[in-house]
């Protein structure tokens, strides 16, 4: 039990950290990072290996409640959004290096595919 407390301190540690800016996430991996490709205040982006197509990229709120999928080709919303989420995920999305960013990943991860 005392291990486990332990782990969950040292990803909240890496999480405060990452929530910083201080260290570029696409250098960490492991369970708080799987997949990560950005973060804008209390939302995560991510792509995950063994994904489905079509090419989409994951939400998530740090809280939970959020759990959303837009694509990429065209971009639209999949699965869990809203119009206030659709569009602060759409201008997020449209910075050209995190459109590249997501890109990247799911080719790396979808390689074979």
């Amino acid at each position: 039990m005392e291990a486990n407390k332990e782990t969950m301190r040292l990803m909240k540690e890496l999480e405060d950290i990452l929530n910083k800016g201080s260290i570029p996430e696409f250098i960490i991996t492991g369970c708080v990072t799987k997949g990560l490709v950005g973060r804008d205040g209390k939302f995560s982006f991510r792509v995950f290996p063994n994904d489905h197509n079509p090419v989409h990229f994951h939400v998530d709120s740090k809280d939970g409640l959020i759990k959303a999928k837009y694509s990429v080709y065209p971009f639209g919303c999949i699965s869990g959004g809203n119009p206030r989420l659709d569009k602060f995920v759409s201008s997020w999305f449209c910075q050209e290096d995190n459109r590249d960013v997501v890109e990247k990943e799911w080719k790396r991860y979808h390689a074979n595919d």
